[in-house]
C-alpha cells in the first residue's frame, strides 16, 4: 500500500488557487499542506530507546517523516519553485499510534514503507 494523500489545512484562498491549475509536483499539493511518511524500523527500544511521543518502551519501533509543500513566486508572480520540504517539519521514532496522533493533520494518510 503506497499511497501518500495529503490533507489540505489552508483557507479558501488556497484551494482556488490549486484548482486555478497550480497544482505541485504530486499533481494535487496546496502549500502549507503536509504529508507523512511512516515506517516500521523492525527493532524495539532496545536499539532505538523509549517511544518520543509517550516516552514509554516499544517492542516495534516506527519512524515517521513530516513534510510540508511550498511554493517561492518570483516578483512577476510566477512560479520559481516548488516541491515538498522537511524544514521546520518533525521526524520521530515511537509507537505508530502514538505517531499518527502527534500529527499536524491527524486525518491525513499515509506512505507505509519497510517490514510489515
Amino acid at each position: 500500500m503506497n499511497a501518500t494523500i495529503t490533507h489540505n489545512n489552508q483557507p479558501a484562498s488556497a484551494e482556488a488557487e490549486h484548482k486555478a491549475g497550480f497544482a505541485g509536483p504530486s499533481g494535487s499539493a496546496i502549500p502549507g499542506q503536509y504529508r507523512y511518511r511512516i515506517k516500521n524500523t523492525g527493532y524495539g527500544s532496545q536499539r532505538y530507546g523509549p517511544c518520543e511521543v509517550c516516552k514509554q518502551p516499544c517492542s516495534e519501533t516506527h519512524l515517521q517523516v513530516e513534510e510540508r509543500f511550498y511554493r517561492h513566486f518570483l516578483p512577476d508572480g510566477t512560479v520559481r519553485s516548488e516541491g515538498w520540504t522537511q524544514y521546520e517539519c518533525n521526524s520521530l521514532f515511537g509507537h505508530e499510534a502514538c505517531l499518527i496522533a502527534r500529527r499536524r493533520s491527524p486525518n491525513a494518510r499515509t506512505e507505509r514503507r519497510g517490514r510489515p
